[in-house]
């Protein structure tokens, strides 16, 4: 903790555990599909203060987006950050919040998908999630 004239400044940590991305059941690709690998991760926050997933990416996907729980026809909407409040944490998975790989390479031979995570007060943090089983974290 610093301290200066107009106050003090709380450094935000925050923790990522559980991080894995399953491997997938490749299909014959036709050339409108786009794939989409979920994440599983566990983000904690250490500090007093919340903080806010803003975004993700990895050099295997050509996007990553942030995505809300399931709506009731299945469809998840993509949301601009996912909160993490001041001394909790949250679980991302294809069942909640999730971090998704947008049409990725693919990954199934590699034991870790490299993962960058940027937050509103915690920065970057670098993440390598395990690839895993289909349907298991």
């Amino acid at each position: 903790m610093a301290s200066g004239g107009a106050g003090s400044v709380t450094r935000i940590r925050v923790q990522v555990t559980l991080a894995a991305v399953p491997m997938r059941a490749y299909l014959p690709r036709q050339a409108s599909t786009i794939h989409q690998a979920p994440t599983y991760l566990t983000i904690r926050n250490l500090s007093g203060r919340p903080d806010e997933l803003l975004s993700a990416s990895t050099p295997i996907a050509r996007q990553v987006i942030l995505t809300g729980p399931p709506a009731a026809g299945g469809a998840r909407p993509t949301v601009a950050g996912l909160p993490i409040p001041a001394h909790g944490s949250i679980t991302l998975s294809p069942l909640s919040d999730d971090v998704v790989l947008v049409d990725p390479t693919p990954y199934e031979s590699d034991m870790t998908v490299p993962l960058a995570l940027v937050f509103r007060h915690a920065g970057r943090v670098q993440v390598d999630a395990a690839v895993s089983a289909p349907g298991a974290p």
